[in-house]
């Protein structure tokens, strides 16, 4: 557990191994919320855009492409059997 004191302004500096460890540098921005009675801190990135990438894809639906492609292998079994 670490410990932050919190100055007469307000701030509140994170400690070293959490900024290493969520790759939190100087200057970087981050997101400040209420949840459920406790404060969080969630780093914004310096590209969310990149971030995101990828975040909506579900690896357990096949792509259209891939559900094709294995119809038409099916099909081609069946042609040469």
């Amino acid at each position: 557990m670490a410990l932050a004191k919190v100055s007469h302004k307000g701030a509140v500096v994170i400690p070293k191994e959490i900024r290493k460890k969520f790759e939190i540098e100087a200057g970087m921005m981050v997101n400040v919320t209420e949840v459920n009675g406790s404060i969080r801190i969630m780093p914004i990135p310096k590209d969310p855009i990149a971030a995101a990438r990828g975040f909506l894809k579900d690896d357990s639906v096949q792509s259209p492409t891939e559900m094709l492609l294995e119809e038409r292998t099916q099909d081609l079994r069946r042609e040469e059997s």
